[in-house]
């Protein structure tokens, strides 16, 4: 959903923080499609659990790596739900995404026919105070273990520049309220 603010703190969470960057460590570069496909992105790595390739359909593919996280991740989708107050939490986006230090991620801004009708969520698991994430011009403050819901479409696009020496990892969450097909993610143990 469309965002009348560049973005929205929402919580800290810590539950599991660390257990899912140490399994997701490891990970980072086996599945390049973002890489691939959106030349904004080159710069990052990826761990994708699920994605959305057909918006239409609301099928979303689970990678390989899906099972080994739903259960860690199971805890920040119920204060999710709650937070948003959905009756049926669904997502289209389920992606641990790092930008390694000294790179950056070119301003742009998302496609609003496919990132319109959810709320872009990222739950900071590590960064420093040299990582600049900016909407609209303004750089908006990060710190490990928050959970904010930030405007990707509108504003004037957005961008971040990874100045440090450390990696930037987050977590990155595309929600909503499925009232058509009824269908909870979090109930079902997708």
């Amino acid at each position: 959903m469309e965002l009348d603010v560049e973005y929205e703190y929402l919580f800290n969470h810590t539950n599991n923080l660390n257990k899912i960057l140490e399994l997701s460590s490891t990970m980072f570069g086996e599945d390049e499609y973002r890489q691939n496909n959106y030349s904004v992105h080159k710069d990052t790595k990826s761990v994708i659990l699920a994605f959305n390739f057909n918006k239409k359909d609301g099928d979303v593919y689970k990678f390989p790596r899906y099972n080994e996280f739903f259960h860690l991740l199971k805890p920040l989708m119920v204060k999710l739900k709650h937070e948003f107050k959905f009756k049926y939490f669904k997502f289209d986006r389920l992606i641990i995404a790092k930008l390694p230090a000294g790179k950056s991620i070119a301003h742009h801004e998302d496609n609003k026919a496919i990132f319109g009708n959810s709320n872009r969520v990222h739950w900071c698991l590590q960064t420093n105070s040299k990582v600049d994430f900016i909407i609209g011009g303004k750089i908006i403050p990060f710190e490990t273990s928050n959970v904010i819901n930030i405007s990707n479409i509108g504003f004037g696009g957005h961008s971040v520049q990874n100045n440090s020496d450390y990696d930037r990892v987050h977590l990155i969450i595309d929600i909503y309220d499925d009232t058509v097909n009824k269908e909870d993610y979090i109930d079902k143990g997708v």
